[in-house]
């Protein structure tokens, strides 16, 4: 992949739009989300603020990576102590950077609040790990609080492992008779949540962290699933499996007292986190359809949605019209030809468009294609009274690569128009309607999709297989990082310090949230990258030094 393509947002769907359309609001003034705290609309506005394109995102991800890159070695060379030789610091350096590369990567080029707040929240703990032990707290400990205070005001997710690091802190420094020194750090990494405290009170009367409507609503979501794991593909939620627990969800299990059930889900779900990898993730696949909903809002105008120019969209389609369609769409599709293409096109569009005309008029869509690449757009039409339409497909520059003549009748019928492209970025798909009439006619199914026919296999229940790769070597890998991570903090627990125990317990909580939650591979990032981190530099560091690990 050229340099170029990587800095470019993948074709993405679902949520990773609605935090550009969020951070364009926030741009705007409209901060207040009651779904998504202020940090994120803040963060995501960013490019609207600047005035440059949503695209230099993914240059302030990969800087953030960077730095937690950067941080992450320095704090496991600091753990080395004596063991550390002139090759520690570019191996350890080399290694961060494939642990992050890797573990970030699905969410680099979609606009999630996802990378922004595990790499926030992974500065925070390498920033603890490197805080000196001393009667005042360092500059390392009070920016690592605000690093995790910053973090759960950019994702809401990583609120509760701050509470219970903050706690850990505290007790730890009682313990070490040093509470006092901590409790300016302790108070930094309060101000961010306090901060969305307050503005939610403000706007809804509640002190809650976010309106209390949607966090009770998504809270029982959540702890009510049965998944064991979860994907976002094709704009579509694809379950893993579920596991063949007792139970069905933590709130049953909590109210029973089933703890062999509650454990059963938890094996269950981090199988799925140390067994498996999807190098994609809220992203349209290979084979899958580029353009967004009809209506649905995007980040841009555009880009997200459909633009009507002289047509209108008919809400309350004629009865009489709507019965000649269902009528000769019956004739097309029936019961036994439920394979065929045109029927899977019904549960696999993105919606249908009911248009008129007024003098004739326009529909366009835009998406980023890559270069040198063959794509074909598609859609099914319908129309009382027989007429034609015509289907563009334009680079950036307003090229035409490819156009087609479509014509619309009384009996549905599947109109393709394929086209390759020159250069990689945006492109543009556009339908004009007759320059006179005012004659209703239906579009469904239109797709955008890489390839040379149309592909419906959305409306096919894919295997987990096909979306996400499961290896018992990966299993194993990752289970050996897990248990190396806990030796290395065996060896070293009569030198932790107060912040030490802070970032470790702010990492094992986000482990057990993100099984007790409805799982997804990137709410674990933050403890496989520390896992990996810990339990790998300790061995690297000894291969370097041609010398064993101290005992502690």
């Amino acid at each position: 992949m050229a340099i170029d393509e990587l800095l470019l947002l993948e074709p993405q769907c679902c949520d990773a739009n609605e935090y550009l359309q969020l951070g364009r609001l926030c741009a705007d003034g409209q901060c207040l989300d009651a779904l998504r705290p202020l940090g994120s609309a803040a963060w995501f506005s960013l490019p609207f603020r600047l005035g440059i394109a949503p695209e230099w995102l993914v240059a302030l991800h990969v800087l953030l990576l960077a730095i937690s890159t950067l941080l992450g070695a320095r704090a496991m060379a600091s753990l080395a102590g004596e063991a550390r030789s002139p090759r520690t610091t570019p191996t350890l350096l080399l290694f961060s950077a494939l642990v992050h590369g890797i573990w970030f990567w699905p969410i680099l080029r979609v606009t999630l609040s996802d990378l922004p707040a595990s790499a926030l929240a992974l500065c925070g703990c390498w920033l603890l790990l490197l805080a000196p032990d001393q009667r005042r707290v360092g500059w390392q400990a009070l920016a690592g609080a605000l690093c995790l205070g910053a973090a759960c005001l950019v994702r809401t997710f990583f609120l509760y492992p701050l509470y219970g690091a903050l706690l850990a802190w505290l007790l730890a420094a009682l313990v070490a008779g040093r509470w006092r020194a901590v409790l300016p750090a302790l108070l930094l990494a309060l101000l961010p949540p306090l901060l969305q405290y307050g503005s939610t009170w403000r706007h809804s009367g509640d002190w809650s962290f976010l309106h209390p409507r949607w966090s009770q609503n998504w809270s029982h979501r959540h702890l009510s699933d049965a998944a064991t794991g979860y994907d976002t593909v094709s704009a579509t939620p694809y379950r893993w499996y579920e596991a063949p627990c007792a139970t069905r969800d933590w709130l049953a299990s909590l109210h029973e007292r089933d703890v062999g059930g509650a454990a059963c889900l938890a094996l269950g779900r981090l199988q799925f986190y140390l067994g498996s990898y999807s190098a994609r993730t809220f992203l349209v696949g290979e084979h899958d359809n580029l353009l967004v909903a009809p209506g649905a809002a995007g980040y841009e105008q555009a880009i997200g949605g459909w633009q009507l120019n002289g047509l209108d969209v008919v809400a309350e389609a004629d009865p009489a019209m709507a019965s000649q369609l269902m009528a000769s769409l019956a004739a097309e599709c029936p019961a036994e030809a439920g394979e065929r293409p045109l029927c899977q096109a019904s549960s696999a569009s993105t919606g249908n468009l009911v248009l008129q005309a007024q003098g004739g008029g326009q529909l366009q869509q835009a998406a980023r294609l890559a270069a040198a690449t063959s794509y074909t757009f598609s859609a099914i039409s319908w129309s009382a009274v027989p007429l034609t339409l015509q289907a563009s497909l334009l680079d950036g520059g307003q090229t035409v690569l490819a156009n087609a003549t479509w014509p619309v009748g009384p009996t549905p019928t599947v109109h393709q128009l394929r086209g390759t492209t020159g250069q990689a970025g945006l492109h543009r798909v556009q339908i004009e309607s007759p320059p006179a009439g005012a004659t209703p006619f239906v579009l469904w199914g239109l797709r955008l999709e890489q390839g040379t026919a149309p592909d419906w296999r959305e409306a096919i229940r894919l295997p987990p297989e096909a979306i996400r790769l499961w290896s018992p070597w990966l299993l194993a890998a990752n289970s050996a990082a897990v248990l190396g991570a806990l030796a290395v903090v065996w060896l070293h627990r009569r030198q932790w310090r107060p912040a030490q125990w802070a970032a470790l317990a702010f990492v094992v909580l986000s482990a057990g949230l993100s099984i007790v939650i409805v799982p997804e591979q990137r709410f674990f990032v933050v403890p496989l990258v520390a896992s990996w981190l810990l339990a790998g530099s300790r061995a690297l560091i000894a291969l370097a030094s041609h010398q064993r690990p101290a005992q502690r």
